[in-house]
């Protein structure tokens, strides 16, 4: 047969690995064996999050590894700027939960509100008013990141209604139970878990959150709903 021409044109994928550590007053102390992880989502670049609860400290540190071999601090703007080994603070904006993104290319650092939360008519509790039946739907009641077991959780008094999760009190991303027999909970879904029993429970998501700016939000997380 008569020969074919062919290009062939090879593309190398680097396989980003690796986690820097954020040793900080949010934890409740200051312990780099336990703080949070930020996770690299491309070269020299972390991301991960944590909350900061009432009464906790909004400042802390970037390190390299679990001790204190090298960190990073505040330059002039406390802002967004990172200096290795600097005796300055970081300090995140203020209470709540944040999405932490460090660049060590560029020595800059972010830290944007983020927070999944429950919503439904089962959260609304006191809250719900009659000026605004719908209140369990409207209003998200957010949920706090565990930076060590690397999940959201909320424990509250819920009323018998539906559950659903989602991100930054709006609807643009949601998951909600295709089968709400398991523990399973899907993008986009229009299922709900339900509560037949009022009380206390604690509700824990779990997600794959590593770089949704870039590789979107996973089709399905996990959701348990444990009555206290």
């Amino acid at each position: 047969s008569n020969p074919i021409q062919i290009t062939v044109t090879p593309y190398e994928k680097s396989v980003v690995f690796g986690e820097i550590y954020m040793p900080g007053a949010y934890q409740g102390e200051w312990n780099v064996d336990t703080a949070s992880a930020l996770t690299a989502i491309e070269q020299g670049v972390y991301q991960g999050y944590a909350t900061v609860l009432p009464g906790y400290g909004t400042i802390f540190k970037v390190n390299t590894a679990r001790n204190w071999a090298e960190f990073y601090g505040a330059g002039a703007n406390n802002k967004e700027d990172l200096v290795r080994m600097s005796d300055a603070n970081l300090e995140f904006p203020g209470e709540g939960s944040f999405q932490i993104k460090v660049n060590l290319n560029t020595l800059k650092f972010s830290a944007t509100p983020y927070a999944w939360g429950i919503v439904g008519p089962a959260s609304a509790t006191a809250d719900q008013t009659a000026g605004d039946p719908n209140y369990g739907w409207n209003h998200s009641v957010p949920m706090s990141y565990d930076y060590q077991a690397k999940s959201w959780k909320i424990t509250a008094n819920l009323l018998p209604g539906a559950v659903k999760i989602r991100l930054n009190d709006n609807w643009d991303i949601n998951y909600g139970p295709a089968d709400p027999s398991t523990a399973i909970i899907n993008k986009d879904n229009g299922g709900a878990y339900t509560i037949n029993e009022a009380g206390s429970y604690e509700v824990t998501f779990t997600i794959d959150e590593t770089d949704p700016a870039t590789n979107g939000y996973p089709a399905t997380a996990t959701c348990t709903i444990v009555k206290k």
